[in-house]
C-alpha cells in the first residue's frame, strides 16, 4: 500500500488487493535494481506467502528484493539486535546496488 490504513492498523485483505495491481505495475514500470520491503505486510504480499518476516528478512528474492522488518519493530523488541540486523540488511542492499 501506498500509506498506512487509519489508526496504524494493518491493512485489511480487500484494501492489499485494491492495491497490489498498482504496486506490481510501478514496479514493472520503473524496473528498480533492488526493492526494499519494509516489514512483514508488503513482503507476504509481493512474495505470496505466509512466511514471517524473520525467516524472510536477509535473504534475496528472486524478483530481486529482500525484505527487512520494520524499522520501528525491530527497535522495539531488541535495540541491539534490530540495530545489527538492519545494518546488515542496508550493507546487503548497498553491496546489490554496486554489483
Amino acid at each position: 500500500m501506498f500509506w498506512r490504513p487509519p489508526g496504524n492498523r494493518k491493512p485489511d485483505p480487500v484494501e492489499t488487493a485494491t492495491c497490489k495491481p498498482f504496486v506490481e505495475r510501478l514496479i514493472e514500470l520503473s524496473k528498480p535494481k533492488v526493492i526494499v520491503l519494509l516489514g512483514a505486510t508488503p513482503a507476504s504480499t509481493l512474495l505470496g506467502t505466509s512466511e514471517g518476516i524473520t525467516r524472510l528478512r536477509g535473504r534475496w528474492h528472486d524478483w530481486g528484493g529482500i525484505p527487512p522488518c520494520r524499522p520501528s519493530t525491530r527497535l522495539s523488541a531488541a535495540p541491539a539486535r534490530g540495530k545489527r540486523d538492519a545494518w546488515r540488511d542496508l550493507l546487503a542492499v548497498k553491496l546489490q546496488l554496486e554489483a
